[in-house]
């Protein structure tokens, strides 16, 4: 599965790499960061219907395992795609965690975490989230400059 944290504080996303199959692991460096249009998402769920919304975003392409974070324009939301195909998103207004890991991820930023730190704490604890953990800072460089969104790869010190 995957662990994502958003840490509203900080405006970042981390999220890990690990791609699993039912309990099997498949690999450690799956990529969950992907830009459509003119918008960057991180996301968690099917891996077909990962590749699927990515592939033919914004159109409705039916019922997809399909659920994360979509950045525009420095605005974070959380998102999902509903039973009838339609991608439903809301303006995220506090921390979350997202995956497998997720309630692992959101009680560590609880306790004073970086989006970071927090799947790494979730990787000790979820199986099914490891690997390199990239973290998105969703930042301005200059004030008339376009949005961008800067991805470092951590190598994660918790559990593969």
């Amino acid at each position: 599965m995957t662990t994502i944290a958003y840490n509203y504080k900080d405006n970042e996303i981390a999220v890990d790499s690990r791609c699993t199959g039912g309990t099997v692991i498949i690999n450690d460096d799956d990529t969950k960061v992907h830009f459509a249009g003119n918008e960057c998402f991180v996301l968690a769920g099917d891996v077909c219907d990962i590749e699927n919304f990515v592939e033919h975003y914004p159109e409705n392409v039916g019922a997809l395992e399909v659920y994360g974070f979509m950045i525009k324009d420095l605005t974070v939301y959380s998102i999902g795609v509903a039973e009838d195909g339609e991608l439903h998103y809301c303006r995220a207004m506090c921390s979350e965690g997202v995956g497998s890991g997720g309630t692992f991820a959101l009680a560590a930023m609880d306790f004073g975490k970086t989006a970071k730190e927090a799947v790494e704490y979730a990787m000790t604890r979820d199986s099914a989230s490891g690997g390199e953990i990239h973290v998105l800072h969703i930042e301005k460089e200059e004030e008339d400059e376009p949005v961008t969104v800067k991805v470092k790869t951590k190598k994660a010190r918790g559990k593969k």
